[in-house]
């Protein structure tokens, strides 16, 4: 009765992912002609956030090249600047998810493979994972922002 610990388990055939096992070609086609606007949307996305970084990083050298205003004008300008920086990278996340997902619809239409379809729709689901994530935080600060606007108008 010796039971070596060093062996590899079973693996269930049911879970096993690394068959040759060919996806359904109606998956493959639906996501070959999705695969063009998931990469214009991932590009759109990440030329929008590199102009985005480059309007911020204007508005941080315009900040400190003026020596002559006042310190309340710079802090705005400073603000405005972290912002921008703080919008691009919003922007910037989902659109890596975006790219991440469009290389995996191209490796699945390449190679039909079951397992790169698995990956594929793995990545579609952080891709909206991740958006409804970011969709809640922005939900979170708009209503503190309207509620502390109400305050405000209240106040006056």
């Amino acid at each position: 009765m010796s039971h070596d610990p060093y062996t590899t388990s079973a693996i269930d055939p049911a879970l096993d992912t690394t068959t040759d096992e060919l996806a359904p070609p109606v998956a493959v086609e639906h996501l070959k002609h999705t695969r063009p606007w998931v990469k214009f949307c991932s590009i759109i996305g990440i030329f929008t956030s590199i102009s985005l970084l480059i309007i911020g990083s204007l508005m941080t050298l315009k900040s400190s090249s003026t020596s002559t205003e006042v310190i309340p004008t710079q802090l705005s300008d400073y603000l405005l600047a972290v912002f921008y920086f703080i919008l691009a990278t919003l922007i910037l996340i989902p659109s890596i998810r975006l790219s991440r997902y469009e290389k995996s619809i191209t490796r699945l239409i390449i190679t039909q493979n079951l397992a790169d379809l698995e990956l594929a729709i793995a990545h579609q689901r952080a891709f909206w994972k991740q958006l409804a994530i970011m969709i809640t935080l922005i939900m979170l600060i708009y209503m503190i922002t309207l509620s502390f606007s109400t305050m405000v108008l209240l106040k006056s």
